[in-house]
């Protein structure tokens, strides 16, 4: 073994090294130091702050080697004519050959581009950029829910044609799905329904269920091939936050929604892999500080303009969600009073204390003008007749030949149900006491967004109405897009939320098995009628969000893809 190389072998078990250690790229020594190995998953980029940013990329060759030696270059420009970094740097098995560099001593609000070599292969170049110290416009690209089997992703393709308007992504979770093909009961799993016709069928090495490391790295691999995703990664740096299906479907502290026990030795083990798998894939800054599971909640500043607050709903803190099936007895009624005193507990938990006091310190020693929070699930109230809670809870646990029925039972008491709201609205004096009990009769639709920790709410609104600062709030996982006015106790408006459609993974439609855009979109307008809050809703399409923020306004855009089953798509509205 020549002197080059044992030195670099020494130096090689830290992540970064510095170029001067040995011969610069191109010369005839850096060939025998590299090995083999091709960049099949592309590059991306991450974490971005006014002077560094994460780079990222994987290795691929059939070396069964411990570490393969690879080169990276930062360049000023796209020619790579002006070299500004450059190092050898070792990809490791025990992180599934992936690497990931923080760039540091970067100028702010700069455009770089980076590259990744090995003996045989030169990676595609990646273009990043750091924020900025000053700024009076800023674009950002909102994401959530994107599952492979459902279809193309359309939506990622579409962002791709703002290579100079984009700032910065965030996506808010959910990028990848753990499913099987199939479920326990051997019938096709959630999602896949379109998978035989798009050519989207998972492998069979990682057809079934994640649990292990090697399931979730496989499954990670497999996202990281479609090339509309490796484009989106290598021209725009990500912000990203887990949400539950990184993990398991309903994923808690202490479990989920596939273990009836807490805090299992299984689940524990199962969290611990999807974790690591999650930080090995994506361009993701890893935790300061060593720990069992790593606080993934932060905040990025862009300027004085605003600072980005990233949140964990999922993993940090949360307790149990509550389940309907628990509050309604033999004939199906709901003993509404009962779930309402328990989802009222004041130890129910999302943030939990520490993730609370971080979000009110940094909101409330941030300089910038706006506030934007971004996190996973629904924050505001999301409430429905209680009749069609219950109706719908009956559905999701009959047999496809009782849903039929159900389902024009749902879609009958909404249309009901809506009218009666709208002659109340309008002063009719002939609704009768029976018709008010069943639109004043409300329950929360969906009790694993924070309709199901209300108090914990209430300890959240409190910050943001202390705060008196212009508050922004994003939020994914339903798979529909919304806008609500956020308000106190005294209705005082505090904030705004906007919620962003799914890339792909359906919603109401298959979950009801309602594909009549005529009913989707009359739920649409109906919205308004059981919450004045709600400012915008779309039940029906798939797409992603724009958020322009200067110093006068921020702006929402939703952009909408008019199918997932085919690489051939449009526009459903046009803004740009």
């Amino acid at each position: 073994m020549d002197k080059a190389r044992r030195k670099f072998l020494y130096l090689g078990s830290n992540l970064f090294l510095t170029s001067s250690l040995f011969s610069p790229a191109g010369s005839s020594n850096s060939k025998n130091i590299l090995d083999q190995g091709e960049f099949l998953h592309g590059v991306a980029s991450g974490d971005p702050l006014q002077h560094s940013v994460i780079i990222w990329t994987r290795i691929t060759s059939d070396q069964a080697l411990d570490k393969k030696a690879i080169l990276y270059q930062v360049s000023l420009n796209k020619a790579f004519s002006s070299i500004i970094q450059t190092g050898y740097l070792f990809a490791l098995k025990e992180n599934d050959y992936t690497v990931k560099i923080d760039l540091k001593n970067l100028a702010q609000d700069s455009v770089y581009y980076y590259r990744f070599i090995s003996a045989n292969a030169i990676s595609a170049i990646g273009k990043t950029r750091t924020l900025p110290k000053q700024t009076d416009k800023v674009t950002l690209a909102v994401f959530s829910c994107s599952n492979f089997t459902s279809g193309f992703f359309n939506a990622y393709n579409d962002a791709c044609q703002f290579k100079d308007k984009i700032d910065a992504v965030i996506h808010l979770g959910d990028y990848i799905y753990e499913y099987a093909m199939k479920d326990a009961q051997g019938n096709p799993a959630y999602g896949t329904k379109n998978a035989q016709k798009t050519h989207r069928v998972l492998p069979e090495n990682n057809d079934k269920k994640l649990t292990t490391l090697a399931d979730y790295r496989q499954r990670y691999a497999l996202y990281r091939s479609d090339s509309d995703l490796q484009r989106l990664h290598q021209n725009f740096p990500f912000i990203c936050i887990w949400d539950d299906h990184e993990i398991a479907d309903n994923a808690y502290r202490d479990g989920a929604k596939d273990y009836p026990e807490e805090n299992t030795t299984e689940y524990r083990l199962r969290k611990q892999a999807a974790v690591k798998a999650y930080y090995e894939w994506l361009p993701i800054r890893m935790p300061k500080k060593s720990a069992t599971f790593p606080d993934i909640y932060r905040s990025f500043q862009f300027g004085t303009l605003f600072s980005l607050h990233l949140l964990d709903t999922r993993l940090t803190a949360r307790t149990r969600q509550l389940d309907y099936s628990h509050y309604l007895n033999k004939q199906g009624a709901l003993d509404f009073e009962t779930l309402k005193s328990d989802a009222s507990a004041p130890d129910r938990k999302l943030l939990g204390a520490k993730q609370m006091e971080w979000l009110k310190n940094s909101l409330r020693h941030s300089t910038a003008q706006w506030q934007i929070i971004a996190q996973q699930i629904r924050v505001s109230e999301n409430n429905a007749p209680r009749e069609i809670i219950e109706l719908a809870e009956k559905y999701r646990n009959a047999q496809p030949a009782e849903q039929a029925d159900l389902k024009n039972k749902i879609i009958n008491a909404f249309y009901e149900t809506s009218r009666i709201k709208a002659r109340q609205a309008l002063g009719d004096a002939t609704v009768t006491a029976r018709e008010l009990d069943r639109v004043n009769s409300m329950a929360p639709y969906n009790l694993d967004a924070w309709d199901g920790y209300p108090a914990e709410r209430e300890r959240f609104y409190k910050i943001i109405n202390d705060l008196e600062k212009p508050v922004i709030i994003l939020s994914g996982d339903a798979h529909y897009s919304w806008s609500n006015l956020i308000t106190n106790e005294n209705n005082k408006t505090i904030g705004i939320e906007l919620g962003v459609t799914s890339v792909t993974s359906p919603g109401i439609e298959e979950d009801f098995n309602i594909h009549d855009p005529t009913q989707l979109q009359q739920l649409e307008q109906n919205t308004p009628l059981f919450d004045q809050r709600s400012l915008y809703a779309n039940y029906r399409d798939r797409g992603y969000l724009l958020v322009e923020i200067d110093r006068e306004k921020i702006e929402a855009h939703w952009r909408y893809v008019n199918t997932v089953t085919s690489k051939q798509f449009s526009l459903l509205n046009h803004r740009y």
